[in-house]
């Protein structure tokens, strides 16, 4: 993780924090179990010394773009209420988004279902301010049998990988590939 932090916070088109930024992570499993280790943070901190970067991890196990997993007992919809205000609340000046890994999953994958409830998300976003870079989720790793073959969800991932480019691109948010990054 450590190696892929630097190569993301290299690979970024501008940079994706600067000195006195407030990061938010918004994501699903990948990003909060990042809590666990602190790499990226780190990481982070090492790029920036005395950068005074404040960083809020909001990744959410299973977490789609509607904050689906994070409705708790309530409707979906309460779950993106509440990753939109928990979300804004921190006043963020930079949010990293990833999604995509747990709508990979989706059978039959809706590409343009997909692209719309990132749409949705942005613009529920957009009045932080803040500058948006999306990461594009890592390919899901290859494990020998009796595990199942990941090449399928992969693919889909693949597909999701240029819908997300493609959103940065129109709509000038930075765009970090851990895809390219992953090493099988």
């Amino acid at each position: 993780m450590l190696a892929l932090t630097l190569a993301a916070l290299a690979c970024a088109q501008s940079p994706p924090i600067a000195p006195g930024d407030r990061l938010v992570w918004l994501g699903g499993t990948l990003v909060e179990q990042e809590i666990r280790t602190g790499d990226w943070e780190l990481e982070i901190a090492r790029a920036f010394p005395g950068g005074k970067i404040v960083i809020r991890n909001l990744g959410w196990s299973g977490d789609t773009l509607l904050g689906e997993a994070r409705a708790g007992f309530g409707s979906p919809a309460d779950g993106f209420k509440a990753l939109v205000a928990q979300t804004l609340a921190l006043k963020p000046t930079v949010i990293w988004l990833q999604y995509g890994t747990n709508e990979a999953f989706a059978d039959p994958l809706d590409i343009a279902g997909f692209r719309t409830r990132y749409e949705k998300l942005l613009e529920a976003l957009a009045p932080a301010k803040a500058r948006i870079v999306l990461v594009i989720p890592p390919p899901l790793e290859k494990r020998p049998l009796p595990l199942p073959d990941v090449g399928p969800a992969n693919a889909k991932l693949a597909l999701l990988a240029g819908e997300i480019g493609s959103i940065a691109k129109a709509r000038g948010h930075g765009l970090i590939s851990l895809e390219k990054l992953w090493i099988d």
